[in-house]
């Protein structure tokens, strides 16, 4: 790979992928931006920007409820990317559920399944709820708040150092008929990539529901049912080249007829009398009141570039910088990187001996050189691997080995600032 290997991962033979990316044209003091918290939040494609455009320059206007040709159009366009989105997770459209992001679609399944036992009668209160030490504090809280609010009896699986997950306890537990089991796919600190089709099939081999996390996974991999057999399935699209404020829960027929409605409103009724309410089916059941109409048709233009790329290549591309990163930081005098070697996502975090993260990270800024300081919501994970705070540096495809160099170049210089 050449230094500007990203440029062969462009659509447009002759056109660098960095093109279709705005943030890179504003100039900083000491050049253009070196771009490296892809983890927190990917940059956002033209396609993308063009979309949301599109919808506030040409219809503006709300969908599912307007009779003339603005709402009309927004409507069949609001519905194709659901479609889209559907193709894209090999998915049935119906399968697709518009949220606010990862956060909102784990809310949702978590609390809509349990809203769905309570009405039904069903047993709750003690209850065993798996989540994980490796779990974002978007999973973390929203399980231990459902503990206290059902009598959920939360247990957490632990991580081994080398960042997979050790399920002996939960095994155990199987005879105990957990209800549930919550994590990640990919973490956002160690960047180590769990076996998610194997904790799946063992989850549904025992009754117990499946509830993956796939917001880190989702911008380098790809989604297969028929794989992956989960119950719940989330992601945000800020972290796929998309828009701020739009995520997806993937719920299968069988999932969405355990959830209740936990959000009441506009657009989620078929019909509503004084003593009656009858909720609409599918979807839109549990999309209450008007959605974020630009975000989903810029989502939609985000799918488009997903769509045309070569996945493979591109995941080559992910695995050399992944590779490079993880070599230069090991190279580096006192640096400590947390998680495996190997099978990760294209992000390292670390610390280096007698730099505050936050420190780092503020000196690096200087060099226009963008990373991420702080616990990265995974207190817990910090707290299981003896540290506050970690810098974590992090790779998309439009990244090359010249970031990687940067980044090298901006530790030696925060060296000899903190000297």
């Amino acid at each position: 790979m050449n230094k500007l290997a990203c440029e062969s991962l462009s659509q447009k033979p002759g056109v660098p992928l960095r093109a279709a990316f705005p943030v890179f044209k504003r100039e900083y003091a000491s050049g253009k931006i070196c771009y490296l918290d892809s983890a927190a939040s990917a940059l956002t494609h033209q396609f993308a920007i063009d979309g949301m455009n599109h919808y506030y320059t040409q219809q503006s206007c709300n969908v599912h409820r307007g009779i003339y040709r603005a709402s009309e159009e927004a409507t069949s366009q609001y519905e194709s990317v659901r479609a889209s989105t559907a193709k894209w997770l090999a998915a049935a459209e119906q399968d697709v559920i518009f949220t606010s992001g990862t956060t909102a679609g784990i809310n949702l399944a978590a609390r809509a399944v349990l809203r769905g036992m309570q009405k039904r009668g069903e047993q709750i209160k003690g209850r065993i709820v798996w989540i994980t030490e490796l779990d974002h504090h978007a999973s973390y809280v929203t399980w231990h708040m459902l503990a206290d609010e059902y009598g959920l009896d939360l247990r957490c699986v632990a991580v081994r150092d080398d960042g997979l997950l050790d399920l002996s306890l939960f095994k155990e537990s199987l005879k105990e008929r957990p209800l549930a089991i919550s994590f990640p796919w990919a973490s956002n600190t160690l960047g180590a990539v769990q076996d998610a089709a194997a904790i799946c099939s063992l989850a549904k081999q025992n009754g117990v529901l499946s509830f993956v996390d796939a917001a880190q996974w989702l911008p380098h991999g790809r989604f297969d049912p028929s794989k992956v057999d989960c119950d719940f399935l989330t992601f945000s699209t800020h972290k796929i080249f998309g828009p701020t404020g739009l995520g997806v829960l993937y719920a299968p027929a069988a999932s969405q007829r355990l959830m209740e409605p936990i959000t009441g409103g506009g657009d989620m009724i078929r019909a509503v009398a004084w003593n009656d309410i009858k909720f609409a089916d599918g979807p839109q059941r549990f999309e209450a009141g008007t959605p974020s109409i630009s975000a989903v048709l810029a989502w939609g233009g985000a799918l488009k570039f997903l769509m045309g790329l070569d996945q493979e290549a591109c995941a080559s591309h992910e695995a050399k910088l992944g590779s490079e990163l993880y070599n230069m930081l090991m190279q580096q005098p006192g640096v400590r990187i947390l998680g495996p070697e190997e099978n990760r996502v294209s992000l390292c975090s670390f610390v280096v001996e007698g730099m505050h993260p936050h420190d780092l990270a503020q000196l690096l800024d200087q060099k226009a050189i963008a990373v991420r300081a702080g616990h990265h919501c995974t207190q817990p994970l910090h707290a299981r691997f003896g540290v506050r705070a970690t810098t974590r540096a992090s790779c998309s495809i439009y990244n090359d080995l010249d970031d990687i160099e940067r980044l090298k170049d901006g530790l030696a210089y925060a060296r000899r600032m903190l000297a």
